[in-house]
């Protein structure tokens, strides 16, 4: 069992971001997705930081903006060239943001790839954890910053 900690990221007046800490990491998963991408993706990560804010202050989250997983609510970015971002969506409000790699071509499924399955693999334990803790993302910040376990 590993700790974690829900964080947030970015909220508006539309909506929340958040992402989650395990055990004492100095970053969230969504931290280390974009410093590992930075500097080689620098114009998907802008776009995807910029969406976020659009999202968080105007729109709210729009699940056109995402593509199903199908697995506990794991959803992606779209629109993100090579490069997945994981995330757990709850309807237009609230969105807990992993993390991710690239999928290069000839990779159709995430399964494919070990670090996009790791990836998938956190959230969905997330997904449970959440459920387990009955953690009501409505209210989610009554939630951030306090240490859960989480199955890893």
């Amino acid at each position: 069992m590993k700790k974690f900690q829900l964080v947030e990221v970015y909220k508006g007046i539309e909506a929340g971001f958040y992402s989650i800490k395990i055990d004492d990491s100095e970053y969230s998963l969504f931290d280390e997705f974009v410093n590992k991408f930075q500097n080689s993706h620098s114009a998907i990560i802008d776009s995807i930081t910029s969406r976020i804010a659009e999202m968080a202050d105007e729109k709210g989250i729009r699940a056109s903006r995402f593509k199903d997983e199908g697995e506990k609510g794991v959803e992606a970015f779209v629109g993100t060239g090579e490069l997945r971002l994981y995330c757990l969506r709850f309807g237009n409000v609230a969105l807990i943001l992993g993390s991710g790699d690239t999928k290069p071509q000839g990779i159709d499924r995430y399964q494919e790839k070990d670090d996009l399955f790791k990836q998938v693999k956190i959230l969905r334990a997330l997904h449970d954890a959440l459920t387990y803790y009955n953690i009501d993302v409505d209210n989610i910040e009554e939630s951030l910053n306090i240490d859960f376990e989480i199955n890893l």
